[in-house]
């Protein structure tokens, strides 16, 4: 029995005969807090990259990557307005991958070597509105050695995710191979920390002392970003964090759940239907997903309603 069952199974018996079974906070029904969807964009023009998007930090927009159809082979970063029927520019980057924000409105992403230089960067963007635009310049820098690969190799990550304070970096090469990156004020790489579990999804948390991501057993799990005691959750897929880093919200079979650190307890959102790649916006009110179908794929919006 799954945990949305076994919560009304407790409530249609009732508390005398379940102790401990009981409704998160602010929630009457499980039934009836679900996620109120609406299409951003669904194009057959460019693909979105199987990852997470992100929001900027007043939630108005999202930034993704993305494969136009005419140059399939090279990833740039895109950007939409956080509301229905919206239409998707290209800032630029060349191959460019895991785009972020930062609080300050500037974008983080990952690109691998630049020219002669044989390091792998994560690079920073001010967010330009007409297409194209934008310029970027080396934020952090490290080596294929640095994180288990070989001296002066360049691999595209699964996932990346900056903290806020843009100091570390938690970056998922493939489930047995995810590190979390740590860099002095002048770009000096002070310490990769490789996670010992073997992990399918998962992010930093903004404040950057947490980790939240998706192991083999398809668990939910947080850790400090730099080691200790794995804390499992709930099973789901795709955690991301709220701004206050102390709520993870996930996918969770026919729901959306998320986690409160604070409270050690749980609001569930119905969803109507299958969904990839789901990003909490920061005031942990709604999510932003990647949808597919037939041949086109975009994004949408979803509105966590109670």
């Amino acid at each position: 029995m799954n945990r949305m069952n076994s919560i009304a199974l407790c409530c249609a018996l009732g508390a005398a005969l379940h102790t401990g079974c009981i409704l998160p906070t602010g929630v009457s029904d499980p039934a009836d807090p679900h996620v109120d969807a609406s299409s951003i964009f669904s194009t057959t023009a460019f693909s979105v990259f199987p990852v997470r998007p992100s929001w900027s930090p007043d939630a108005s927009a999202i930034v993704f990557s993305g494969n136009l159809a005419t140059n399939a082979s090279n990833t740039t970063i895109w950007k939409v307005s956080a509301s229905a029927m919206s239409t998707p520019v290209v800032l630029g980057g060349d191959a460019a991958y895991c785009p972020s924000y930062l609080p300050n409105g500037m974008i983080v992403y990952y690109t691998g070597w630049i020219g002669t230089d044989l390091d792998m960067h994560i690079m920073i963007a001010s967010p330009a509105q007409s297409a194209g635009s934008f310029t970027a310049n080396i934020l952090h820098s490290f080596n294929g050695s640095d994180v288990g690969k070989t001296l002066n190799s360049a691999h595209s990550p699964e996932e990346m995710s900056v903290s806020d304070d843009s100091s570390r970096a938690f970056i998922i090469w493939a489930q047995d191979s995810a590190y979390v990156l740590r860099w002095n004020a002048d770009d000096s790489l002070i310490q990769a920390y490789k996670v010992e579990s073997q992990i399918y999804y998962g992010t930093i948390s903004p404040d950057g002392a947490k980790i939240a991501y998706t192991n083999t057993l398809g668990k939910i799990v947080w850790m400090a970003s730099e080691g200790g005691v794995e804390h499992v959750i709930s099973t789901g897929h795709y955690p991301t964090w709220d701004a206050t880093s102390t709520k993870i919200g996930y996918t969770n079979a026919t729901v959306y759940e998320v986690y409160n650190l604070s409270s050690s307890s749980s609001t569930f959102f119905k969803l109507e239907g299958a969904i990839q790649h789901p990003a909490l916006s920061p005031s942990g009110h709604a999510i932003v997903y990647r949808t597919f179908g037939g041949n086109a794929n975009g994004l949408a919006l979803g509105v966590l309603t109670q």
